[in-house]
């Protein structure tokens, strides 16, 4: 394997973690290509309060939910039971709602994602085409375990009561079914090969906003979340503490992660880079 190329640590995780055997089934993702270069996790999150709100009340920056490692862990190994193939990838899709009027609520839903083909593309990469097969319980977060609970009351109020910046030009607009996040998928990989590298027990979620190029509307501002170290220092200027893995040793770089598919519009079938045996 060529230097600049990392290696998935899936399988060294899963060896020291009886929850997280099935990794090492898994069909390895090659995190390193899902990489966001020109993206800066700071302006992501700190994005929220100007493109993003509630009510009339901007949504917050700050962080937003700490999960301990523990409780991933065994959302993961009760998941396992859903795959009707070993090879399956688990996902975790975050659920966007609101608490009150005025308060976002997130709810956790683990997914299993079958591969169904491979594509290699123009730099020969390999890439999965997966489809979303089967979905588990929904969850919420509190204390320091996940609870088996209901969404739908609660993303009825997030889509009610959201105001989004779409683009500069038209200001804010209500929540577009079909267009607007609903949901963003992370996968168990991408969240512990994060933990993992930053040396962390507990994952740091925050709210942020995604912009897509768009045909016609130029950049469109979407709602997403990211996982995050820190966050962005309030006291400091932007840092640009990038999604880039610049260390070459680690995928990455002790600060951002932002691998997710976003719900809608591309839920059911989702495209992964995969990890080869040969280079």
């Amino acid at each position: 394997m060529p230097e600049n190329l990392i290696k998935n640590p899936k399988n060294d995780i899963a060896d020291g973690n009886p929850d997280l055997n099935g990794l090492a089934a898994e069909r390895a993702l090659f995190l390193d290509k899902h990489k966001l270069p020109s993206t800066s996790g700071d302006s992501e999150i700190e994005d929220c309060e100007g493109h993003i709100r509630i009510n009339n009340v901007p949504l917050s920056s700050s962080l937003y939910v700490n999960i301990a490692r523990q409780a991933l862990c065994k959302l993961y190994k009760d998941a396992c039971a859903l795959k009707l193939d070993p090879s399956d990838i688990i996902g975790l899709r975050v659920i966007l709602g609101a608490k009150t009027e005025f308060s976002m609520e997130l709810f956790f839903q683990p997914v299993i994602l079958t591969l169904q083909s491979e594509i290699i593309d123009a730099e020969l990469q390999c890439h999965g085409i997966f489809d979303l097969s089967r979905s588990g319980q929904i969850h919420s977060y509190l204390g320091s375990s996940f609870q088996v609970s209901q969404s739908g009351d609660y993303t009825y109020r997030y889509q009610k009561n959201v105001e989004i910046k779409h683009n500069n030009e038209d200001g804010w607009g209500t929540f577009i079914p079909g267009k607007d996040v609903e949901s963003v998928i992370f996968t168990f990989q991408e969240i512990f090969c994060f933990l993992h590298e930053i040396g962390m027990d507990t994952l740091k979620i925050f709210n942020c906003v995604r912009k897509f190029n768009t045909i016609g509307k130029g950049l469109i501002n979407k709602h997403s979340l990211v996982l995050a170290e820190n966050g962005p220092d309030p006291d400091s200027q932007l840092n640009s503490k990038s999604l880039v893995y610049s260390e070459p040793q680690k995928l990455f770089s002790g600060a951002y992660s932002n691998l997710t598919h976003l719900c809608p519009p591309n839920c059911s079938r989702l495209i992964y880079a995969l990890e080869r045996i040969n280079y």
